[in-house]
């Protein structure tokens, strides 16, 4: 499960940089989460090139690089070259309310109905994003507006 929360922290701060809460790290603190994702991969599979990895990790660390730099890093490495992730895409709801209602309101809470200007529109989509490319702007599947 650690794994799996650091891919997820590569990702994310990857694909969408500056509107992740993980953005604003320091490029010691993704150089350090990348090393254990690294050294962890290793132990696991040995198909892995970990040492390949820290070596680049290594130098990368010596020449005090920039975000995008260890960012592109830590795609390459943690994303693309990965074993545990054995698909190419994403498929993700994106909606324009932000989050799901609470459950006692139920999806009838953002319906606007005749006459009542107060319910907020609800946009809502099915969007995939392709891993191994490299793309950061998902394609849209299907959305609906009520």
């Amino acid at each position: 499960m650690k794994y799996l929360l650091v891919v997820s922290l590569a990702i994310f701060s990857n694909l969408h940089a500056g509107t992740c809460e993980f953005s604003d790290w320091s490029v010691s603190k993704k150089l350090e989460y990348a090393r254990l994702a690294i050294e962890f991969l290793g132990e696991k599979y040995e198909s892995y090139d970990s040492a390949a990895y820290l070596k680049d990790l290594r130098a990368l660390e010596k020449m005090a690089p920039s975000h995008e730099k260890v960012d592109s890093f830590r795609y390459r490495a943690l994303v693309v070259n990965n074993p545990e992730l054995d698909f190419d895409q994403i498929l993700f709801r994106r909606s324009s309310s932000g989050n799901l209602p609470t459950n006692w309101r139920g999806n009838s809470h953002y319906l606007r109905r005749a006459g009542s200007e107060f319910r907020p529109k609800f946009e809502d989509s099915i969007e995939r994003l392709n891993l191994k490319t490299g793309e950061t702007e998902p394609s849209l599947l299907r959305k609906t507006v009520l």
